[in-house]
C-alpha cells in the first residue's frame, strides 16, 4: 500500500510540474504578442499566404482573425503587367491553428498596406 501511495504522489507531483511548465510557457507568449500593438496584424501561414486582420486570442492554440484582407494580384493580358490590390474577405472570422502560423507582424497604419486597410475600413462602414 505504501508503494502505491508513493507512486501516486510522484505521478501527481510530475503532472503538476508539467502543467505549471505549460502555463509558464503560454504566459511567456503574451508579452511578446503585446508588443504587436497595432489594430491590424499580418499573419503568414505555412503555405506562404499572408492574411491581414485583427487578431484575437493570439496567445492560444487557436487564435481568431477577423476583418480579414488579402492581397490579390491581377495580370493585364496585353501588357503582362501585374497589379496588386487589397480585398476584404467580408465579415468572416477565421480560426487559425498556431501550428500553421509562420509569422505574426504588426501592420503600421502609415505603411502602404496600413493605408489600404484604412481605406477599406472607411468604405466598409
Amino acid at each position: 500500500m505504501r508503494k502505491l501511495t508513493g507512486g501516486l504522489a510522484l505521478l501527481l507531483a510530475l503532472s503538476l510540474i508539467v502543467l505549471l511548465g505549460l502555463r509558464a510557457w503560454q504566459s511567456s507568449l503574451q508579452p511578446a504578442l503585446s508588443t504587436l500593438d497595432t489594430p491590424f496584424k499580418a499573419v503568414q501561414l505555412i503555405g506562404g499566404r499572408v492574411l491581414y486582420g485583427k487578431l484575437d486570442r493570439a496567445w492560444t492554440n487557436y487564435p481568431v482573425l477577423h476583418d480579414i484582407y488579402v492581397v490579390q494580384q491581377q495580370q493585364n493580358p496585353t501588357t503582362q503587367q501585374v497589379t496588386s490590390s487589397l480585398a476584404r474577405l467580408g465579415q468572416e472570422k477565421m480560426v487559425l491553428n498556431t501550428e500553421h502560423i509562420v509569422l505574426i507582424q504588426s501592420v503600421d497604419p502609415d505603411s502602404p498596406v496600413g493605408k489600404l486597410i484604412a481605406q477599406g475600413e472607411a468604405s466598409a462602414h
